[in-house]
């Protein structure tokens, strides 16, 4: 076999595993919307009906988003017409992610307003925290950016109390966007790569193809445009695999911003006219306003100032509907640019105008200056309950050492007592002995003279009988009278 057919055996290879492994998470997520759909239809439980079709819902908001909100508003029917308190919190939640898919971002914090309230009604903390890391990411393309931080580090605290390691991963990636929004490549680096490294430990694959596009964009700011685009196309390969529709449209318009940056506007287009048209397709209008906006450039930078102008204001259009203040910003500069080389100045100056208004509004430097403040009090926070849980450990540590002394103190008192105890029953055994052999020795005396008298007596008896005349002779002389 020649090297040519070896490497397209492995070419092969290769693209049959990766058939086979797309095959399987589509037969994979098939079978759980066929679970799902099985169990809505037969289950006669209210709760778990409506529980289901939520999942269902939440299921087709990265694969199918036009069924997603037509499925997640039967379930809110539904929970109104039961009283299903969590089945409202819930859904008012998945509005908001569809409202927020779709770009609507003033319509997607109002579901989580008021998804907060209710999950908060029935005491769901963790759901709670859930919607809040949610607003923090919607306060981000609002360029809310000290709101988003507070959500975010709320969130972070939470999730390290609770040990959640995927939470905290999430949270990272969300603090690290904040942190690029405004420039701070390095601190955005960071925490991009502390939530990719728990990504991998963790296995997750969605999360890895997020963290990895976003790293992508940090060398593309960096003007790093090689090391961009590898994160890019690794990052684009995996969402294909994966199927998921936000981070495929968000490595095809990233492609597609770098090759112009570098001058390959042949490229460039070919990408971002991909991406537009499938945002467009799926409804995403952040994704459409913010191609837009790139293609917009793309043109102004090839001369074309009036394809320019025209991308630009159709961008401008859907930016200020969905209220996403750097895509507006991005079309008035954009609209500046292409006025200036129409030759008509005057709107040239009024966009330029408008975009250092709005620019100065997202990045200033007392925003600056709270985002670091905010990062600082987090850190100390997380030091001070270090300190705390030291102290703490401390504490109990003396505590176990003063009661260890306390009982070694009552035991070597209690030996000491026993000892003692044991001295006085043993001297008193002594004494006690003593006195029972002086008795002894006392009785054995008596006995001894009671011995010498006894026998003294009987002594003198016998002297006695011996000098005097027996009952016969007395008898005898007696008679002979």
């Amino acid at each position: 076999m020649n090297k040519l057919n070896i490497h397209r055996f492995v070419l092969l290879f290769i693209l049959g595993i990766q058939t086979n492994i797309t095959f399987a998470q589509k037969a994979n997520r098939q079978h759980e919307i066929d679970s799902l759909n099985t169990l809505i239809g037969t289950t006669k439980n209210d709760s778990i009906k409506i529980t289901s079709i939520l999942q269902l819902g939440d299921i087709y908001r990265n694969t199918d988003i036009k069924n997603c909100s037509t499925t997640v508003a039967k379930g809110y029917e539904l929970s109104v017409q039961k009283k299903f308190k969590y089945g409202i919190a819930r859904s008012n939640f998945l509005f908001g992610l569809f409202e927020f898919s779709k770009g609507n971002f003033h319509k997607a914090k109002s579901f989580y307003d008021e998804s907060i309230h209710l999950f908060e009604k029935i005491n769901d903390t963790s759901a709670v925290v859930k919607v809040k890391y949610n607003m923090g990411v919607v306060y981000i393309y609002l360029g809310e950016y000290i709101k988003a931080n507070e959500s975010f580090f709320y969130v972070l605290k939470t999730y390290e109390q609770q040990k959640n390691e995927k939470g905290m991963s999430d949270c990272y990636t969300a603090i690290a966007n904040t942190f690029g929004r405004l420039g701070n490549s390095k601190l955005e680096l960071e925490y991009h790569e502390k939530s990719l490294k728990i990504k991998e430990r963790l296995n997750d694959k969605y999360g890895i193809a997020a963290c990895i596009i976003n790293i992508g964009n940090v060398y593309g700011r960096k003007e790093e445009y090689d090391t961009a685009l590898v994160y890019y196309f690794k990052g684009l390969k995996l969402s294909e695999e994966l199927q998921n529709q936000k981070w495929i449209l968000n490595s095809l318009g990233n492609i597609g911003t770098v090759y112009t940056q570098q001058g390959k506007t042949k490229e460039g287009l070919e990408y971002l006219l991909k991406c537009y048209k499938m945002a467009e397709d799926i409804g995403d209008k952040h994704a459409i306003t913010s191609t837009l906006n790139t293609l917009a450039a793309n043109y102004i930078s090839i001369k074309e100032y009036q394809k320019g102008k025209e991308f630009s204001e159709r961008a401008l259009k859907i930016a200020i509907e969905i209220g996403s203040k750097n895509e507006i910003k991005q079309a008035y500069d954009n609209l500046s640019l292409a006025y200036s080389n129409l030759g008509d100045y005057k709107q040239a100056f009024n966009y330029h105008t408008l975009y250092s208004n709005i620019k100065d509004s997202l990045i200033n430097e007392e925003t600056g200056k709270q985002l670091t403040e905010l990062q600082a009090r987090y850190e100390n926070d997380k030091q001070q309950k270090e300190i705390e849980l030291l102290n703490k450990d401390n504490e109990i540590k003396a505590a176990n050492i003063n009661q260890q002394q306390i009982i070694i103190w009552f035991a070597v008192s209690g030996f000491t007592l026993v000892l003692l105890l044991a001295f006085f029953i043993f001297k008193q055994y002594r004494n006690k002995q003593k006195s029972n052999t002086k008795l002894q020795d006392a009785y054995n005396q008596i006995e001894e003279k009671n011995k010498e008298i006894t026998d003294s007596i009987k002594y003198a008896k016998r002297i006695q009988e011996t000098m005097m005349p027996t009952d016969k002779y007395i008898e005898r002389c007696l008679n002979s009278k």
